[in-house]
């Protein structure tokens, strides 16, 4: 299981089979080993996760992961299982029995590696069993998250102080590839450091290039952009609508494109994203989440399709491209529309301190609680059924929630984030006698083993809504069987809560002294504005360089210009020669002149006139053609 007294460079080529570390994944190493509170500073793809891998196996012991998104906990999992490293993942696939030998195991220092995300921590069951593991070190990934001023802010993140009490002479380990210098010094004081560590390698991605494509006619562009550019690549979008409008746009061309959101099939998810990993689909058009923790190096370019609402996500995002070093190429379409709408959409959507107001007398009326009751009660709770039942916007009431829940009102469980699980483990005789016993039955087992890859190895997540649908049976009748089967011992099947379930922490209050800081809200909304307003800045920006740009945000100044961004290659020189080859290769459209020439807009649009004007070009619908360069 483990490499104990080995050195760091013996593990490395032990487990991965590399020759030496990247700078300056040693020197954080080193700082671990010694016992040092470190926050590590690295840019996507800079390989954050051997920092604390690596030392977990040179000694005795196991680590703590704590990070915010199931999927990027299984792939790093799984690929330490792949590597005969023991790790396991405390996730919402894990019944209670599952979860309590995970828990055990853990206690008897049979694992190297324990994951589990932060609101883990609020569980009984882990607050019980912690402090009596083994554990030597706390690997806080996503670290960002813990700190409001940083842009994906989880209230949970702060249990991990709690974590520190019981553990006092564990070092943590925090990591980040996006924090500003406030989010940087927040994070330090949030994970009560003993003293300031950091140790940053450059967020600079010399073979990344970063591009505002300007254009309103972005279904144009992105043809363009395809033409221009080889290889797989993401084109990202803030909703999922959209994915499926560009995803099945580019297929109609002939263009091998798949979309991917969370409402996706379960099972058809992992098969787009097989066919995207193995090159067999060039172009995923997804929501935001997809690309964290999958392992695929060579993505030659990403598209925004429009503006992140903040840098640090579109840092993020785009740099998942390019991370096996070679050139890559990060774009944005931008119309000046989509920096009001972006206000629109993240700013004039926040609730109001009335809102608050209304929503927490609803609630509290909604549960039947008279002022002063309801302390250390719980509540199965369906939002969206609530947000119904008083006509209010569903969004405005989870930013209700949360913004209480941080004011220590109450806790709401993650359920309607999770999927119901089944694992399939009886033999194949077992599951054909079952078959025999009814139609349904029969028609649940097939449709099981033939929907859900690997359920009968791994387990899947599964859909009982859309097993009904399939198999004309209602979703009661579906669970039912799926209980049963349960009962029976076919498989292992943990159900979806029908609810988010609600604890009360203090008794309900009169909403004319409702006692919450309401700085909180204004600070949220000031936020907001500039994060929008900083996104909006480095959009429209005039001269310059783009990458220099974003350093300077995340606090590294005095940077050389990239000399590949459109700003960059706006400076450089119209070469009539090179633009004369390009247009006589063959006919081409605007927005492909546009990707071949980033940066040079006004240039060339006044270029073409001319030679229009003297009977060199001439435009044949949406192309130019050349008709005689040598005409005077």
């Amino acid at each position: 299981m483990s490499a104990q007294n080995a050195t760091p460079l013996e593990v490395l080529q032990k487990y991965w089979g590399y020759d030496g570390f990247r700078e300056p994944q040693e020197q954080i190493i080193e700082a671990v080993l010694e016992g040092r509170d470190t926050l590590a500073l690295m840019p996507t793809g800079g390989g954050k996760s051997l920092c604390f891998q690596i030392p977990t196996l040179c000694r005795p012991g196991m680590t703590l992961v704590i990070s915010p998104l199931i999927a990027l906990m299984n792939d790093q999992v799984k690929a330490l299982q792949d590597r005969g490293i023991r790790a396991i993942a405390l996730t919402s696939e894990l019944d209670h029995r599952q979860t309590d030998l995970a828990l055990e195991n853990a206690m008897t220092g049979a694992i190297s590696f324990l994951y589990l995300s932060p609101e883990r921590l609020r569980t009984e069951i882990v607050r019980a069993r912690l402090p009596q593991m083994p554990i030597e070190l706390i690997a806080v990934d996503e670290a960002h998250c813990i700190s409001e001023w940083g842009y994906d802010f989880r209230p949970a993140y702060r249990l991990i102080k709690e974590v520190r009490s019981w553990l006092p002479k564990v070092p943590v380990l925090a990591l980040t590839a996006s924090a500003t210098p406030d989010v940087v010094e927040d994070i330090q004081e949030q994970l009560e450091f003993e003293e300031d560590h950091i140790i940053r390698k450059s967020f600079a991605r010399e073979n990344l290039a970063y591009r505002v494509w300007p254009t309103r006619d972005k279904f144009g562009a992105v043809q363009a952009l395809l033409s221009e550019h080889e290889g797989p690549g993401i084109i990202y979008v803030r909703n999922r609508r959209k994915t499926q409008e560009i995803g099945s746009f580019l297929q109609r061309r002939g263009l091998s494109a798949q979309y991917y959101h969370a409402g996706v099939d379960p099972a058809e998810k992992a098969a787009r994203q097989s066919a995207w990993t193995k090159n067999e689909v060039r172009v995923m058009v997804a929501t935001n989440a997809f690309g964290m923790g999958i392992d695929k190096p060579d993505v030659r370019w990403v598209l925004h399709w429009e503006p992140a609402d903040c840098i640090e996500s579109y840092f993020q995002e785009a740099g998942r491209a390019g991370r096996d070093g070679k050139d890559a190429v990060s774009y944005v379409f931008y119309d000046a529309r989509d920096g009001d709408q972006l206000y629109e959409r993240y700013v004039e959507q926040l609730v109001t301190e009335k809102d608050v107001h209304r929503h927490y007398d609803a609630l509290m009326n909604y549960l039947h609680l008279p002022i002063g009751s309801g302390a250390e009660q719980s509540f199965d709770l369906d939002l969206k059924e609530f947000a119904r039942h008083y006509e209010f916007d569903l969004y405005g009431v989870y930013q209700t929630i949360d913004l209480l829940d941080k004011d220590g009102f109450w806790h709401l469980s993650d359920g309607y984030k999770e999927r119901s699980y089944l694992h399939i483990t009886a033999s194949n005789r077992s599951l054909y006698e079952a078959r025999l016993r009814h139609p349904l039955a029969d028609k649940v087992i097939q449709f099981l083993l033939r929907s859900y890859p690997g359920i009968t190895e791994e387990g899947a997540h599964i859909d009982e809504n859309r097993m009904a649908a399939k198999l004309g049976a209602t979703p009661k009748e579906i669970r039912k069987e799926l209980e049963q089967g349960q009962a029976q011992e076919l498989w292992s099947y943990k159900a979806r809560p029908a609810a988010d379930r609600l604890w009360m922490t203090i008794p309900r209050q009169n909403t004319k002294h409702l006692p919450w800081n309401r700085k909180a809200l204004s600070d949220l909304r000031s936020r907001k504005e500039e994060r929008i307003g900083a996104m909006v800045e480095y959009l429209e920006l005039a001269s310059g360089c783009r990458s220099a740009h974003l350093l300077a945000y995340f606090g590294e100044r005095g940077t050389e210009p990239c000399g590949k961004c459109d700003l960059c290659l706006g400076r450089k020189d119209l070469n009539d020669d090179a633009l004369w080859t390009y247009l006589k290769g063959s006919q081409r459209e605007w927005n492909q002149v546009m990707a071949h020439y980033p940066g040079k807009s006004e240039e060339i649009q006044s270029w073409i006139r001319i030679q229009v004007e003297a009977g060199r070009l001439h435009w044949e619908g949406p192309e130019l053609v050349v008709v005689n360069q040598e005409k005077n």
